[in-house]
């Protein structure tokens, strides 16, 4: 397992250095001379270490197939099925991307590509020789260099670039946690595709890699969404939380109102339906040992009802003042 980096502190260095065993090794590798690349540039939350991917077949040469990762994944399965794919002629092994369709007139138009077939670069296998003969680092820039108003970057270059030569796994590799909060109809999806989407709403049984997509992740405002706990109960086990309780959050005070029921399923899982929707009135003050959350006004809990014939969305509100403090 290869991290590259840019800047790591050495005593996230030396922890991930004692996370090799008997038939894992970890491997570091500063490549911070990507990230001064005067011509990299990022949007959103996007970060510049995005790029890094399309050095990966220049920097490891010698093997036939690397697997990338972004690091907002769950592995939940054993990622050495996917080497034994044939990957044929194809430059890259891919998911297909769980797109709103609003828009795909954007990927139509502007990446001239068909939006049934855009993949999310968050997991990738690269074809190194395929790759390497067709020049493909090349093309990547200077697609980079003709296209700098690119709503997802590196991702709709390497579309644009690999467009008709990729191998697209099964939508169980890629579970982008974003979409799923959105409903079927909402998103570009085949027959096949619809059933293993709804397979994923229900239960995270087959799920085998969970993608923590957009700008809310697990360890932060997102820590309430659907399948967040996962990667709460992994992260536990690793050393950099060796010792640290989970975090709990205790309520204070609160005035029960009555329930409402909501019919937008794109609600799907987020537990604190408001602190997104009314975040100016949200006050979280820090201190060394605890974090105190406020809300002066209304607050909406969102809580899902599911059966066999129907799913009920009910909206909890408590006024006027909550307080939630990290135990």
């Amino acid at each position: 397992v290869y991290v590259l980096y840019s800047q790591l502190s050495e005593e996230t260095k030396q922890t991930l250095n004692k996370m090799s065993t008997s038939n894992v090794r970890v491997e570091l590798k500063n490549v911070s001379w990507i990230a001064e690349n005067p011509n990299l540039y990022t949007c959103a939350y996007f970060s510049v270490e995005m790029y890094y991917r399309l050095w990966i077949p220049e920097i490891f040469k010698e093997y036939d197939k690397v697997l990338y990762l972004d690091c907002d994944i769950l592995v939940r399965a054993d990622v050495a099925e996917l080497f034994n794919y044939d990957l044929g002629d194809n430059y890259i092994g891919a998911c297909r991307d769980l797109l709103p369709k609003s828009l795909s007139s954007y990927i139509t138009d502007e990446l001239s590509c068909l939006p049934e077939n855009y993949f999310n670069a968050g997991l990738t296998m690269f074809n190194v020789s395929a790759w390497l003969e067709n020049g493909l680092y090349e093309k990547c820039m200077e697609k980079l260099n003709q296209f700098r108003n690119l709503q997802y970057l590196d991702q709709d270059i390497l579309n644009m670039v690999c467009n008709g030569k990729v191998y697209y796994f099964d939508f169980y590799w890629n579970v982008m946690w974003s979409a799923l909060m959105q409903t079927s109809e909402n998103i570009y999806l085949s027959e096949k595709g619809k059933e293993a989407f709804l397979n994923c709403q229900k239960s995270a049984d087959r799920i085998k890699l969970i993608h923590y997509t957009s700008g809310r992740k697990p360890w932060n405002e997102g820590r309430y969404c659907r399948y967040a706990d996962l990667w709460q109960e992994c992260a536990e086990k690793s050393p950099f939380f060796a010792g640290k309780p989970r975090i709990r959050y205790k309520l204070f005070w609160g005035c029960f109102l009555p329930v409402q029921t909501v019919k937008n399923i794109s609600l799907w899982g987020c537990f604190p339906y408001s602190f997104n929707k009314f975040s100016p009135c949200l006050k979280i003050s820090y201190g060394a040992h605890s974090c105190r959350m406020k809300l002066f006004g209304h607050l909406c809990l969102y809580k899902i009802k599911c059966s066999e014939q129907k799913i009920v969305h009910l909206l909890f509100g408590f006024l006027p003042i909550l307080c939630l403090k990290r135990m």
